[in-house]
Order: structure tokens, then C-alpha cells, then sequence
């Protein structure tokens, strides 16, 4: 791994995603344990899980402008750092306040990370996007399949130990010590990469539309990318949430048990984009994302449906690989489609991810204290995925149709 780094400092980035992502997994496995420990509500328990995306919501507004004026380095430290500062936090929950405010903190700091590393691995592999960022997701979700079970055993097994505070706290120490580690390397590694002028950077191939680097894109594009943005958040953001307490509620199941779902779903995921990764799936990335959010719908809405405890892991894990494209798709798309504004436009984009990922964990919180079953409150999270392919459909269905029309006429 240190020869990894040493000779390709971009990799950082790619471990960076991985933190991060153990971090969020962290809290999202532990949900259960603090609403047990700190006798929450579902109400309050959907607010946690939402705190997360409440800070994201209101960095990702103006993350954009806010990279570009301090630039890709500081912006990046700055994340990382608060990272560190909000995790350690959590350690000294008390109750629902002494756990939102942190975790809202860390939805803050995260977005400057995430920001940061899409829009310099947008320039670093100008043409080759796609792979790269699902690569990256794929590695993100692929550390979540380890992660959630890991941290799901050592949860169930605290409970029936009566152990409490080690229940949450020795995975946020072992999150803190990994993003301390990724930060000691980057600071000696991958400084020098992301201050250098765009000149230093690895020469790549351009994009075949070269007026894509100039051009502003229209305020239709804009809406769309942003309502497909929203889709995608309001589609995963309550399967990773509630997945757990629903197969707990469903079906009896441990915090383990409980956890093996949401790892189903992260390895379908990275399954899906690390396959896309290794060249084994190119499209076009709006058909992709039509296909991709048609396809995982069904599944997702069939696993609520199962009435056993293996089916649903299975169609959960197949859902998961059909929904896998969406996201490296929708940030390829970005740099295809809004290259001259892409930080300004992931910072949108991020916006619209985090607003879905806060209101619908509370709001299936809301209709679970309100007695409706969470098997059947999920259901927002396939009819946002065929919502999603039916709008990145008719993108590109309209834009084929006005693209012929304008070669028809200059023909003419």
C-alpha cells in the first residue's frame, strides 16, 4: 500500500472515499444500538439518520464557490479535519442532541472532502470519468460490505454483553485513527498534486465534445441533473437507513443479522460500479442511469414484498448491482454535460442528494412511530428509482429527437 501511494498519490483519493465511508457506515449500523441505548423514537432515530444529509444540504449549496475561491487543498484539509473533530465528538453521546449535532457536523466537513476529490478526479482522468468515479463508488460500497459486518457483529455482541458506551465508540476510535492516517499520508503525498497548476497534472484525452469545456449549459439540464440527483438520494438514502431496522422489525433479526442486509445492498452496489470500473459495462450514461433506475426499482420494490429472510437478502443484493450505475453515471455526467461549472454544479447536485437523504429517512420515521410497518414506508425507495428512469429516459429521448431535428435542418 505505501509503495501504492508513494508512486500514484492519486490513489489517496480513492482510500479517501473508503474513510469516509466507513465513517458514515459507522453511524448508520449503530442507529439501532443508539435508539436502544438512548430510548429514541423512530421519529428521532430518522432525524439522526438525517442529520447526515441536513449538512450536507446546506454546505452543498455554495461548496462550489467556496472551492474555487480557496482552492481544491485547503478546502480538502478542511474537510478532513472536521471529520476528525465531529467523529471524536460522537464519543461523548448522551442522548439525541449529543448525537445529531455531531453527525450533522460530519455532514458538514464531508461534503468539502467529497466535493474536492470529484471535481480533481474529473480533471485528472478527463475522458475516462465514468470509470473513474465508479471506481471510486465502487470502493466506497465495497469497504461497506466488510464495514457494516464487522461493526454489526461487534454491536450485537456488546448488547448481550451489557456493554454500552464500547457499543459505538470503539468504531468511531477505529474511524478517527484510519482518517488521521489518510490525512498524515496526504499532507506528504498528495499536496503537491492537488496545488499544482492544471498543467502538472497527468496529461489525459479530451473530451470528444470539446465545446463541453466552454459552454454553459441550459437551465433545463441544470433541473434535470439536479431531479435525477434527488431520485437517486431518495432511492438509496432510506434502503441504507432503514434496511437494517426493517429486517429487525420484519423479521426478528439481530443486530447482525440486521446489518447483513445493508451489506447485500453495499456489495450489489460495488459489484455494479467496480464492474463498470474494469471497462465491463459502457453505455451511454443516460440510458445507463434509465436502465439502471427501471431495473432496480422492481427489484427493490419486489425484496419489500418477500415474505423470507434469505429472498429478501438476495433481491436487496441484486437490486443493488442493477441500481449501480447511477451514481458514477450522474457524475460522468457532469463532467460531459456542465464541464466549465462542475465543481459549481457537484456542489448542486451533492445539494439535491442531501435534501432527499433528509427528508426521507424522516419521514419513513415519521409513518413507522405513526404505526405504518417499514417494509411498507420503504416503498419511496423504488418508486424513486423508476422515477429516475423514466426522467434520465425521456433526457435522452429528447435530446436524440432535438438533435436530429437541428441535423435535419442544416442538411436543408
Amino acid at each position: 500500500m505505501t509503495r501504492l501511494l508513494t508512486k500514484y498519490p492519486v490513489a489517496i483519493l480513492f482510500v479517501t472515499y473508503v474513510t469516509v465511508e466507513v465513517c458514515v457506515v459507522t453511524g448508520i449500523v449503530c442507529g439501532p444500538a443508539f435508539q436502544r441505548l438512548f430510548e429514541l423514537s423512530d421519529t428521532r432515530l430518522g432525524l439522526i439518520f438525517s442529520a447526515l444529509a441536513l449538512g450536507g444540504l446546506i454546505t452543498s449549496l455554495e461548496v462550489g464557490h467556496v472551492v474555487h475561491h480557496i482552492g481544491l487543498w485547503r478546502a480538502w484539509c478542511i474537510g478532513m479535519v472536521g471529520m476528525i473533530c465531529a467523529a471524536a465528538a460522537v464519543l461523548a453521546a448522551a442522548g439525541f442532541w449529543t448525537i445529531f449535532i455531531p453527525i450533522f457536523l460530519l455532514g458538514i466537513t464531508r461534503i468539502f472532502v467529497v466535493n474536492a476529490n470529484n471535481t480533481f478526479l474529473s480533471d485528472y482522468f478527463s475522458g475516462r470519468t465514468l470509470r473513474a468515479m465508479a471506481l471510486a463508488s465502487g470502493l466506497w460500497f465495497g469497504s461497506s460490505v466488510i464495514t457494516s459486518l464487522l461493526i454489526g457483529y461487534w454491536v450485537a455482541w456488546t448488547n448481550t454483553q451489557g456493554m454500552r458506551w464500547a457499543t459505538y465508540a470503539l468504531p468511531y476510535i477505529i474511524s478517527i485513527i484510519l482518517l488521521v492516517a489518510v490525512l498524515a499520508a496526504a499532507v506528504k503525498l498528495l499536496r503537491p498534486l492537488m496545488q499544482a497548476p492544471d498543467s502538472a497534472t497527468e496529461p489525459q484525452p479530451e473530451p470528444q465534445d470539446n465545446l463541453a469545456r466552454t459552454e454553459r449549459p441550459s437551465r433545463s439540464q441544470h433541473l434535470l441533473i439536479n431531479l435525477i440527483a434527488y431520485c437517486h438520494g431518495s432511492t438509496l438514502v432510506p434502503l441504507i437507513a432503514w434496511v437494517n431496522p426493517m429486517m429487525q422489525e420484519k423479521f426478528a433479526a439481530d443486530d447482525f443479522h440486521g446489518a447483513l442486509a445493508f451489506g447485500a445492498l453495499a456489495l450489489g452496489l460495488a459489484t455494479g460500479r467496480l464492474s463498470i470500473a474494469a471497462g465491463l459495462i459502457n453505455r451511454d450514461t443516460r440510458v445507463m442511469l434509465a436502465s439502471s433506475g427501471l431495473a432496480g426499482g422492481l427489484l427493490f420494490g419486489l425484496s419489500l414484498c418477500l415474505p423470507n429472510y434469505c429472498a429478501t437478502i438476495a433481491a436487496v443484493a441484486v437490486g443493488g448491482l442493477l441500481l449501480s450505475s447511477t451514481a458514477p453515471c450522474m457524475l460522468a455526467l457532469v463532467s460531459e454535460k456542465f464541464f466549465a461549472v462542475k465543481s459549481h454544479v457537484f456542489g448542486h447536485m451533492g445539494a439535491s442528494i442531501s435534501a432527499a437523504a433528509f427528508v426521507s429517512p424522516w419521514l419513513i420515521g415519521m409513518l413507522a412511530d405513526a404505526g405504518v410497518a417499514l417494509d411498507k414506508a420503504l416503498w419511496l425507495s423504488p418508486l424513486s428509482a423508476v422515477v429516475l428512469g423514466l426522467v434520465s429516459l425521456a433526457w435522452k429521448v429528447f435530446e436524440s429527437t432535438g438533435s436530429t431535428a437541428a441535423a435535419t435542418q442544416r442538411s436543408h
